[in-house]
């Protein structure tokens, strides 16, 4: 089964890298990307998405306004949160509360990714 993805970061880079990450894992398709939480909420609307790879700091709304809009339209999709280092401490704690199944950190280590996407779709 082929699971269906959308990237949520405003980095071109970011975005490519996770793409190919995600294309090596096999079993995952990039459906959508979003460069803001507007544009983020507005494809997985469009979308609806199996897993969500969300980054916490973008323009116009952040990651974690982004992630509120997407619960209440889908209290069950999966959401890994995308965070640079200094971001995890202050960024967890909302994350848990909203159910995220994960935060991964930048730079990606992309054998890490790909053993966070095999437990959570086995």
């Amino acid at each position: 089964m082929t699971h269906k993805v959308l990237i949520v970061d405003d980095s071109l880079a970011q975005t490519r890298q996770l793409t190919m990450i995600l294309a090596e894992a096999g079993d995952f398709a990039v459906v959508g990307t979003a460069h803001t939480g507007a544009e983020g909420i507005k494809l997985f609307e469009q979308l609806r998405p199996d897993l969500v790879l969300l980054d916490v700091v973008m323009p116009v709304l952040d990651g974690l306004a982004c992630l509120r809009a997407i619960r209440a339209l889908d209290a069950e999709v999966k959401v890994i949160l995308i965070s640079a280092v200094a971001a995890v401490a202050r960024t967890a704690e909302e994350a848990k509360r909203l159910s995220v199944h994960e935060i991964i950190t930048k730079p990606y280590d992309p054998d890490a990714v790909r053993t966070i996407l095999g437990k959570l779709f086995a």
